[in-house]
């Protein structure tokens, strides 16, 4: 009976159609030199993609924390109420009724009123009219009014489509009430400049220290690099930003830290050496806008490597993936789908976006 099973056995095996690459298969796995034959490809694509998937792989875990804090920040800039510095209070249009604002003229009337006045002033022999189509608000999404109350300074947005909005706290740090010995902002009390200005009206202030900065002697030489570029020549420069002075000065055994505008030449100060307390939210977007190469090589130099190293990786993975993908056969077909819609979407909310930033 066994030798009657083995030969049926036998029969059975010896009666199977030869498949290409069973053997092959079978003499790999007897002699683990030859595995590498099985594999599809040649060896050095395969050793390529195989370097691409590793540095896909640790670009990502290395760069783990920006690709967060860009994910986290970008969310939040799109939402302001979340996480917020301060508490926020939401009004509507009841909300604004209340205060005084009995409503927001439509905008095409506003549009015809302007137009009026603007006829009132027209010296030509034919009358302006209002073009087709509806008048619509561009540029910034919101009107937004600060309040002082005291030493408390808040947000109040407005916006002018949905005629609702909100308040929130300016949670900018502000310096301590005292005013500095050295303050130029504020004017002296002292009996001679009484006197030179006792037949002065209106508010009291004092100029700016006369002193040459760096600010000034830019401002100077700016039309001159205009000019030597070859561009355009006999404009007029005029500095509208600069970086303060920042210095200590002791008074009376006390350290003052004193603040001097290169543009206004003004001089203010607080006592000690305060440091700003930067809530979270503010932090994070100080970060996700944090930029360029300072002059010195220090923390925010080796941050702006980070910011550099994102970028690239960003345009790595989308290239890395894209070679990965097409790796695998199976997923082709519908790959190539997804793609084209993708590219046809970001194609279309580009060209629309253009023409929003464009009004």
């Amino acid at each position: 009976m066994k030798g009657r099973v083995e030969r049926m056995n036998n029969t059975r095996f010896e009666s199977l159609p030869a498949e290409p690459g069973i053997g092959s298969v079978l003499d790999a796995t007897k002699n683990p030199t030859d595995r590498r034959s099985v594999r599809r490809g040649k060896p050095g694509v395969r050793r390529a993609m195989q370097a691409v998937r590793r540095a896909h792989l640790y670009f990502g875990l290395f760069l783990l924390p920006w690709a967060l804090l860009y994910g986290v920040t970008g969310f939040l800039f799109n939402h302001p109420a979340f996480f917020a510095d301060s508490p926020i209070i939401y009004f509507d249009k009841s909300d604004l009724s209340d205060a005084g604002l009995a409503g927001i003229p439509e905008l095409n009337t506003v549009s015809a009123s302007i137009l009026e006045k603007l006829n009132e002033r027209n010296t030509t022999a034919s009358k302006w009219v209002l073009g087709d189509g509806s008048a619509r608000y561009v540029g910034r999404d919101n009107i937004v009014a600060t309040v002082k109350a005291g030493e408390r300074s808040f947000f109040v947005v407005l916006d002018p489509l949905t005629i609702g909005g909100l308040i929130r706290e300016n949670t900018t740090p502000r310096s301590i009430a005292a005013i500095a010995p050295f303050d130029t902002t504020t004017s002296k009390t002292d009996n001679s400049q009484n006197k030179m200005s006792e037949n002065v009206s209106g508010p009291k202030s004092s100029p700016g220290i006369e002193i040459e900065t760096i600010a000034d002697q830019f401002r100077q030489i700016a039309s001159t690099l205009v000019e030597r570029s070859g561009l355009p020549a006999g404009g007029e420069a005029i500095i509208t930003s600069t970086p303060n002075i920042e210095f200590l000065i002791l008074v009376d055994d006390k350290e003052w830290t004193a603040t001097c505008n290169p543009i206004t030449k003004q001089v203010t100060g607080v006592q000690g050496r305060p440091r700003a307390e930067l809530a979270w939210r503010s932090f994070l977007l100080r970060m996700h806008l944090s930029h360029r190469y300072p002059g010195e090589v220090n923390v925010k130099w080796i941050w702006a490597i980070g910011v550099d190293a994102i970028a690239l990786t960003l345009c790595f993975w989308v290239l890395s993936g894209l070679m990965m993908w097409w790796q695998i056969k199976a997923t082709r077909r519908l790959g190539t789908m997804v793609l084209l819609a993708s590219a046809v979407t970001a194609t279309l909310l580009a060209m629309g976006m253009h023409s929003v930033s464009s009004q």
